[in-house]
């Protein structure tokens, strides 16, 4: 599925604020998931939403959240959430994740339960974009901000003869900046992961401190562009008179660390070369089998963190939630880790390729979803997995197979994904 994302930021005065004051102020933010369409569901904006409410709240933000609304649900919410505004909100952000269609030259979102069958009935089946807008603008807040995370091409409607791509390009007016997760008639990746392209490396740079809302999207449109190969060029319209910055330039927005838990298990976090016939002992695994399995398994603790991450709580290590989008040779996983650490991934720069016996901790006693033998809180792309783990013969490195709940090894020329992995402090 191709998606666009439509960011409006409406500027309600032109005076130049500081970073301090902005920190202070009161923020509201809306944020809608849907994805649950009988006829066209979608992967990611729950997941999305998700991820959203989390990056929020950790800036500051007061979150209401909705997943899979109907057309009353969704109406609701905005008009409940253009009162709250009218209280006196200094900053307001509406954020939605799911179908979108342009119509007459408006942008509509489709609620889950509309089975809008012709194109003419979809401004009557769907929220109309203007109308969030005008609820904010409405409110007289000093920053307003409208992120619009939609499919480009939309199956939701299917008797359109020449049915208009995306969602329209809108001018920005005074004070207002318009972010696109791609150019104008262009199309945005979903991503393979848990979350969107454009959103996910949205979440991770207004999350970064002291940089100005402009050079935000800067930083976005390079990433973006960069890790699509150049298919997606994130694009911006902009007449910002002020400032704007998520996080104070004194602090990063992380979330309330948690009293300190001591891990349960101690895990083996260094390399080591292992044989096949040291394996059996080494890695603790049953004799005998061919796919060697496990001897025990661990009573793990997981918490989904919301940028992308896991914490297992009983091993103390923090995991990447989907893992690499395609299989790579074993000498390119140092490449993959390198530009992960470059790019602070999740406000990290210590990640790296798991031992066997960090991987063997993800392993179930039974298969769960997709018939794997993994928890079902992590991506199940990633059926196979490197580890940092070689064996003495050139060329050769141990694996975990989640498909066979086996550990297994195999030639570095040969492609298996990777799940980066980083030890809690």
């Amino acid at each position: 599925m191709k998606r666009t994302v439509i960011l409006f930021a409406v500027m309600a005065v032109s005076v130049v604020f500081s970073i301090s004051s902005e920190a202070t102020e009161k923020r509201l933010a809306l944020v809608i998931g849907n994805a649950a369409y009988q006829n066209a569901p979608l992967k990611n904006p729950v997941n999305d939403a998700r991820a959203m409410e989390k990056t929020l709240k950790s800036l500051g933000f007061t979150v209401w959240k909705g997943e899979d609304l109907s057309f009353q649900q969704m109406m609701k919410s905005v008009e409940d959430f253009g009162d709250e505004l009218l209280k006196g909100g200094g900053v307001g952000l509406f954020y939605y994740s799911g179908h979108g269609m342009q119509h007459n030259g408006r942008n509509f979102l489709i609620p889950v339960n509309e089975n809008i069958t012709r194109e003419n009935e979809i401004q009557y089946k769907s929220v109309d974009a203007g109308l969030v807008l005008a609820k904010m603008e409405n409110a007289r807040n000093r920053l307003n901000i409208v992120i619009l995370d939609a499919c480009r091409t939309s199956p939701i409607v299917r008797s359109a003869r020449n049915p208009a791509q995306g969602l329209v390009h809108m001018d920005a007016p005074t004070g207002t900046i318009i972010a696109y997760a791609t150019s104008p008639g262009k199309t945005a990746s979903d991503g393979s992961g848990s979350n969107g392209l454009y959103t996910s490396e949205l979440i991770r740079q207004m999350r970064v401190p002291g940089v100005g809302i402009e050079d935000m999207f800067k930083t976005v449109r390079k990433e973006v562009r960069v890790r699509s190969n150049g298919d997606q060029i994130p694009w911006e319209s902009t007449s910002l008179e002020g400032s704007f910055y998520f996080a104070d330039s004194g602090s990063i927005a992380t979330e309330k660390p948690t009293p300190a838990q001591k891990p349960k298990y101690r895990l083996r976090s260094e390399p080591m070369t292992v044989s096949k016939d040291e394996s059996w002992k080494v890695f603790k695994l049953k004799k005998n089998e061919k796919d060697r399995i496990p001897v025990e398994y661990i009573e793990n603790d997981f918490k989904d963190n919301g940028y992308s991450t896991i914490t297992d709580r009983a091993t103390g290590l923090m995991w990447q939630k989907s893992g690499s989008d395609k299989s790579l040779t074993y000498d390119n996983t140092k490449l993959y880790i390198q530009e992960f650490n470059s790019k602070n991934f999740a406000g990290y720069t210590n990640w790296r390729l798991p031992t066997v016996d960090e991987l063997k901790s993800l392993l179930t006693t039974n298969k769960q979803s997709d018939n794997l033998y993994i928890n079902p809180i992590f991506d199940k792309k990633q059926k196979f997995c490197w580890t940092s783990d070689q064996q003495p013969i050139s060329d050769v490195a141990w694996l975990i197979n989640f498909d066979k709940c086996a550990v297994r090894y195999w030639y570095y020329s040969k492609y298996v994904y990777v799940r980066a992995v980083r030890s809690l402090k």
